[in-house]
C-alpha cells in the first residue's frame, strides 16, 4: 500500500496558522504587505522616506494569507495556472514539433504549485519561500538553466520585487531560461500600467520588444493586465540603461511602479 507524500512539517504548521485568520483579517495582511511594499520601492527610488519592510517575518505571513485566500470559495474567480493551460492550445505548439511531448514549464513565484496532476506538464516550480513540498527554493535571478524551457509564468510576481532594475533582470532571465520560440505569460496588476506615473503598456512594448519577444496575446480584464510572449530574437545591443525611470503621467493618487533595465 502506497503513503501518500506528507508535506513537510513547516509547511504543515505555516498553512495550519493561516487557516485560522478570518477573511478580514487575510485582507489586513494582503494590504500591509502591499502597503510596506510600496513604502520600500518609494525609498529605493527616492520619491519618499520609507521605512525598511522586515522580508522574512512579513512575506511568511502574506504567503499564509494568500495559500488560504487562494482555495478559499470566495477567492475561486481567478487561477493563473487555468489561464495559462487554457491558453496554450490556442497558441502554436509550445512543445516545438512534438505534441506528445509533455511542455516544460517554468513557474516562478509559486507558492503551493497550481500545476500539480496536469501530466501534459513537465512543470518546474520555484519560490523563495515555497509552501507546498513540489516548489523547489530558489532565487530565479540565480537560477542557471538556460534554453530550455517552453514555456515560462511570471505571474501576479514581478510586482512584489520592490527594485525596478530587479523586475527588469527578471525579464532578462526569462528570455534566457526559454528556448527560442518559447512562451513566456506575464499577469500584472491593471493597476501598474493604468495608474503609474513611470510605466504604460507603450512602454511594456517597446521594452519587451528590445529584449527580443513579440506579443502573442495581450488583454485586460477589471483589475489584472495579461501578456503572452514569443521569444522570437536576442536583446538589442546597448540594453543596459536603455529604460531608465522618467515621468510619464503626472498625479498625485498616481502609484510609483516601473521596470528598468
Amino acid at each position: 500500500m502506497k503513503h501518500k507524500r506528507r508535506p513537510a512539517k513547516g509547511i504543515v504548521q505555516r498553512v495550519s496558522a493561516a487557516a485560522h485568520m478570518s477573511r478580514v483579517k487575510r485582507r489586513d495582511v494582503v494590504n500591509d504587505y502591499h502597503n510596506r511594499l510600496k513604502q520600500k520601492e518609494a525609498s529605493q527610488s527616492g520619491d519618499a522616506a520609507g521605512g525598511e519592510v522586515d522580508d522574512a517575518e512579513l512575506l511568511q505571513r502574506y504567503q499564509e494569507a494568500s495559500v488560504l485566500g487562494a482555495t478559499s470559495a470566495a477567492h475561486g474567480k481567478f487561477s493563473s495556472a487555468k489561464w495559462v493551460c487554457g491558453m496554450l492550445p490556442t497558441l502554436k505548439a509550445a512543445n516545438g514539433d512534438d505534441p506528445k511531448k509533455p511542455v516544460r514549464l517554468l513557474d516562478v513565484g509559486s507558492l503551493r504549485n497550481d500545476f500539480v496532476g496536469r501530466h501534459d506538464l513537465d512543470v518546474t516550480a520555484i519560490d523563495l519561500n515555497p509552501c507546498h513540498p513540489s516548489v523547489t527554493k530558489a532565487d530565479f535571478l540565480e537560477y542557471e538553466p538556460t534554453g530550455v524551457f517552453d514555456v515560462v509564468c511570471l505571474c501576479l510576481v514581478i510586482n512584489f520585487v520592490g527594485n525596478p532594475k530587479q523586475r527588469g533582470e527578471m525579464l532578462v532571465k526569462a528570455h534566457q531560461c526559454l528556448r527560442h520560440g518559447g512562451l513566456l505569460f506575464v499577469l500584472l496588476p491593471r493597476a501598474c500600467f493604468e495608474n503609474s506615473r513611470y510605466f504604460t503598456h507603450g512602454h511594456f512594448h517597446d521594452m519587451f520588444t528590445a529584449l527580443g519577444f513579440t506579443e502573442r496575446h495581450a488583454k485586460d480584464s477589471t483589475k489584472l493586465s495579461f501578456y503572452v510572449l514569443e521569444k522570437t530574437g536576442v536583446p538589442r545591443d546597448g540594453l543596459a540603461g536603455s529604460f531608465p525611470k522618467r515621468l510619464l503621467r503626472a498625479g498625485a493618487a498616481r502609484n510609483n511602479f516601473v521596470i528598468m533595465f
